[in-house]
C-alpha cells in the first residue's frame, strides 16, 4: 500500500533514510529522478516523461554486499509484492538507486567483473554495467521469456 501524498522529494537520500522512495519506474542519479520503461530486455530512460515525486512508498532491504568500496542494497516495497528496488552507496553518500513497479523484489546481488547483476525472486537478473543504469539489460527466466 502506498503512504499518503506528500510534498514532492527531490533528495532520495532524505527518502532513504526514513525508508522510503518514489513509488515509480524510476531511477535516480545526480540529483535528479529519471522515468524508465521496459522495452523488451533493455530498460530505456525517458527523461521526458515527469516523475511524481509525491507518491512514495516504504522500501525494505533484502540483502546488503559490500564490494570494492561501495555498499550494494536491495530489497522490495510495501506498496506492491511486484515492486523492487536496488542501490548504490558509498560511504553514506547515494550514488544512484533504481524502484520498479514490475521487476519483483529484488534478494541478491552478483559481482561479474565490471558488471553487477541483480536478482529478483522470480530468477530475473537485471545488469548493471558499472553505474551506467541507462544500459541495463534483463534476463528473464526461461519461464517468463
Amino acid at each position: 500500500m502506498t503512504t499518503p501524498q506528500r510534498a514532492p522529494f527531490t533528495a532520495a537520500r532524505e527518502l532513504l533514510a526514513q525508508w522510503e522512495f518514489v513509488h515509480a519506474d524510476c531511477v535516480w542519479r545526480d540529483g535528479r529522478f529519471t522515468a524508465f520503461e521496459i522495452v523488451g530486455d533493455r530498460l530505456v530512460l525517458d527523461p521526458q516523461t515527469p516523475v511524481d515525486t509525491s507518491n512514495l512508498t516504504d522500501v525494505f532491504p533484502n540483502f546488503t554486499v559490500d564490494f570494492s568500496g561501495a555498499t550494494y542494497v536491495g530489497g522490495e516495497a510495501s506498496s506492491h509484492g511486484s515492486c523492487g528496488f536496488f542501490f548504490k552507496r558509498i560511504g553514506e553518500r547515494l550514488e544512484w538507486m533504481l524502484f520498479s513497479t514490475t521487476s519483483e523484489p529484488f534478494v541478491g546481488v552478483e559481482v561479474d567483473g565490471a558488471r553487477l547483476r541483480f536478482r529478483t525472486q522470480l530468477g530475473d537478473v537485471w545488469i548493471v554495467d558499472g553505474d551506467s543504469l541507462d544500459r541495463i539489460l534483463i534476463e528473464r527466466t526461461a519461464s517468463r521469456a
